[in-house]
């Protein structure tokens, strides 16, 4: 082959990293891929690595059987959790990027002949968003002309297409593309628009920072390898070279981190470009060299490369997926399923006590449209084993547990189901030995989507929206705004004031005491939108303090403290106006001492499902609640 000569003839550069690299950090192997390939699609996004098609055949001997159908959805905190999503036509040198949470293919090759006859390869114009809350492709609009061996990257809202050529049969005929193609995101009825490219380069490198495109390298018509750099100016959209990638541009792959542009070549040295820098300075290097392979950036992981091959010969492909990070990749997630008696519908609380977990719920058999949770299941966390404990002595949609004096179980129940909702004043206590449940002590007004903390002797109740007055006679216990903190010894009959009041309407936040302080994270105001602030309640001093705001504003999470710092999970995201809301999928980290957040897991990858998470000797756990199954979840945050 003309391209296997090529190489032979050009100048040899190792197959391994130099020895200079010996001294530059060294990436870290993340797992394998299930098989080699090169000229594959390859895109981070929350926490997930997606892989699609590829070429894992004999290299420049294409066939529709050496193409990949595969669509990949990797957890980089566990590669080992591999998901194969919806097959798609067999298709090499197809790009995928992400843009707000959902991922772009463009373009591609598709080989309509079989190993051993002539080559037929027809380079695609198709372009289709995949969500992955959904795992449904809708399509986008189609290329102006069929592209292959090109790259694609997002700047802004705007997707720019670069390089490449067009096939439609035979290699020798290919139609090299002189244009930069862009389509805005945000309003893709205005279709393509095209502007001339200073270069007909392909097997070319590209990222984007800010609103500027960086091209690297490539090939050209006349089959001159080249190491040249080119970068499109966002504002003005006028063309500069840059100073040259100092590696063998054929095959090279790139990737932003910020306003940083890393690159690699056949040497397996991580080179990156610095903004105003005059030259690339090497900062890494990879275990295993490679070219024809992609480089992802995410967020918690650093730099991501896969795939790729050696040289000119199938076996030379590289599973291995290597990661090159300022730190160690943490959490791990270390997950595995569980059938289970009680399902995410009948769902009404939960308790996590370090050896069980205690779930208010409905059996599967017993699940009625619009039933409220009946049932107390217990969950043993060692034997993993479901029992099934004495039923709640009230039937609630939304209910309290909290742990009191070490020996009890306490339930405060909540809201009732129905487009009449209502809360009772009447909570009760749970036996754990007797396996019974008493009357225990009464709220001043009924209320839902509260929170308990046991501090010092007493029990303490915050937030909250009251759905039902208090009890008759007693005009102090309506309190419409949820605003009194309340609390309980175990010498009274009944939550009193305890003369502190919230500074404004919190329902359904996440909740956790931190030493001398109680922190209210997000949660749902007087409108029911969501909050995205924190506050917490200094019980040394009897006073609010304001805290740094998650990055997220969430309904309904949990703020699970470990070790030293404190994990916001679950959750509703409020997504518009109309009040819609989905699944909060990521994991942040607050830090007590220096009061910010950051996140430490872009996707749990649990979906739209219902969590639960506690700590257990030192990790963070999340049950993920299915229709007849859990998912339980074990992270390592250290």
């Amino acid at each position: 082959m003309l391209l296997s000569l090529l190489l032979s003839l050009a100048p040899q550069q190792p197959l391994a990293p130099a020895a200079a690299n010996e001294l530059l950090p060294r990436a870290t192997s993340l797992g394998f891929l299930p098989r080699g390939l090169t000229s594959f699609g390859a895109a981070a996004s929350g926490g997930w690595l997606y892989v699609l098609g590829g070429y894992h055949g004999a290299p420049h001997d294409y066939s529709v059987e050496g193409q990949s159908t595969a669509f990949l959805q990797i957890n980089l905190r566990d590669t080992r959790d591999l998901r194969m999503l919806s097959d798609v036509e067999p298709v090499q040198g197809a790009e995928l990027v992400g843009w707000r949470g959902k991922l772009i293919r463009v373009g591609g090759l598709h080989a309509r002949n079989v190993y051993g006859d002539p080559s037929d390869l027809h380079s695609s114009d198709e372009v289709a968003l995949f969500d992955p809350a959904t795992g449904e492709w809708s399509a986008l609009p189609s290329l102006p002309a069929r592209r292959s061996s090109h790259r694609a990257v997002v700047a802004g809202d705007v997707l720019f297409v670069v390089g490449g050529w067009m096939l439609s049969g035979s290699s020798r005929t290919g139609v090299w593309a002189d244009t930069l193609l862009s389509l805005d995101l945000s309003d893709t009825s205005r279709g393509w628009s095209a502007e001339e490219a200073p270069f007909q380069r392909r097997a070319l490198g590209a990222a984007a920072t800010g609103d500027d495109v960086i091209v690297v390298g490539g090939i050209g018509p006349d089959r001159s390898i080249s190491s040249g750099v080119w970068r499109r100016d966002g504002a003005t959209g006028e063309w500069s070279q840059g100073p040259e990638f100092p590696d063998w541009g054929f095959g090279v792959a790139a990737a932003n981190d910020g306003d940083r542009i890393l690159a690699s070549g056949r040497t397996g040295t991580i080179f990156c470009l610095e903004p105003e820098a005059h030259s690339w300075r090497p900062v890494g290097a990879l275990q295993q060299a490679r070219f024809f392979h992609e480089l992802v950036h995410d967020a918690s992981a650093g730099l991501v490369a896969l795939g790729g091959i050696t040289g000119m010969e199938a076996r030379g492909r590289v599973r291995p997926i290597e990661c090159l990070s300022a730190q160690p990749l943490s959490p791990r997630v270390e997950r595995f399923q569980l059938p289970a008696p009680v399902g995410a519908a009948g769902s009404g609380g939960f308790l996590a006590d370090g050896r069980s977990v205690y779930f208010a719920g409905r059996e599967h058999a017993s699940v009625g449209e619009g039933e409220d949770a009946a049932e107390l299941w217990r969950l043993d966390l060692p034997g993993l084993a479901w029992r099934r404990l004495a039923d709640l002595p009230a039937r609630v949609q939304d209910a309290a547990f909290t742990r009191y004096g070490g020996e009890s179980l306490a339930l405060l129940a909540g809201s009732t189901a129905g487009p009449k909702a209502t809360a009772s004043p009447a909570s009760f206590v749970y036996d754990l030995e007797f396996d019974d449940w008493t009357p225990g002590p009464a709220l001043d007004c009924g209320r839902a989507g509260f929170q308990m903390v046991e501090h010092g002797d007493a029990l303490w109740l915050f937030g909250g929206s009251v759905l039902a007055q208090g009890r008759s006679g007693d005009p102090a216990g309506v309190r419409p705004d949820g605003l009194s903190v309340d609390r309980w010894v175990a010498a009274e009959e009944r939550f009193l004031p305890s003369g502190a009041q919230l500074p404004g309407p919190r329902s359904d936040f996440a909740g956790a005491l931190i030493g001398e302080r109680y922190y209210l994270v997000g949660g749902a105001g007087a409108d029911g939108g969501a909050l995205g602030d924190a506050l917490c309640f200094d019980f040394s001093t009897s006073s609010w303090i304001a805290c740094a705001s998650p990055r997220s504003a969430r309904v309904g999470a949990q703020l699970v403290p470990v070790g030293d710092a404190a994990f916001l999970v679950g959750g509703r995201l409020d997504i518009g106006p109309d009040g819609a809301f989905s699944s909060a999928v990521s994991v942040e980290r607050f830090d007590p001492v220096t009061g910010e957040w950051s996140e430490v897991i872009g996707d749990l990858g649990t979906g739209d499902r219902e969590v639960v998470a506690f700590e257990v000797g030192g990790r963070l756990h999340v049950i993920a609640l299915g229709a007849r199954a859990v998912e339980v979840l074990n992270i390592h945050v250290d």
